[in-house]
C-alpha cells in the first residue's frame, strides 16, 4: 500500500466550495483553502467526529454521506483530494461501491482513506486494487 501522496495542492483551491456536512445537506464553504475531503461513514456519529477533525485541520469539506449514498453520485461528481471512508462491516452492494470509489479515486489522483474491522478487511482490500489505498483495521478500537 501507498504512502501519503505527494501530489497534494496545498495552495489555493478553486471556486468549488459546496459539501455535505454531517447531516447530508448542502453547506457553503467557511473559508476555508487547500485540501478537500470527502467523507463516507454509515454511523453518523464517526461522520460527524471525522468531519469536525478534519476541518478543525484546516481541510475543506467536500461532501459527508453515509457510504450508501455514494453509489448516487455522479461519475464526475468531485471527491476532492482526500477521500476518508468507514466500513466496519459491509455487504455486497456496498462492496461494489467501494470498488467503484477505487476506480474513481484512481482516476481523480485523490487519495483514499479507509477504516474497517478485521472480519471485513478481505472483502475490503480485495475491492482497492487501483488507487492505492491506506487501509486502517479497526483504528479506534
Amino acid at each position: 500500500m501507498g504512502q501519503a501522496a505527494s501530489h497534494y495542492n496545498y495552495g489555493q483551491s478553486d471556486d468549488r466550495h459546496a459539501g455535505e456536512p454531517a447531516g447530508g445537506g448542502r453547506v457553503q464553504d467557511r473559508g476555508r483553502s487547500g485540501m478537500s475531503v470527502s467523507i463516507f461513514a454509515d454511523r453518523g456519529y464517526l461522520r460527524a467526529e471525522m468531519a469536525e477533525d478534519a476541518a478543525a485541520a484546516g481541510l475543506r469539506i467536500e461532501h459527508a454521506s453515509d457510504l450508501g449514498r455514494l453509489s448516487d453520485q455522479p461519475e464526475a461528481a468531485s471527491l476532492g483530494d482526500l477521500v476518508l471512508v468507514d466500513c466496519p462491516v459491509i455487504d455486497g452492494a456496498e462492496l461494489a461501491t467501494l470498488a467503484q470509489l477505487d476506480m474513481r479515486v484512481a482516476k481523480a489522483g485523490s487519495q483514499l482513506v479507509v477504516s474497517t474491522s478485521m472480519g471485513s478487511l478481505d472483502d475490503v482490500f480485495g475491492c482497492l486494487d487501483q488507487s492505492e489505498p491506506q487501509i486502517l483495521v479497526a483504528p479506534s478500537g
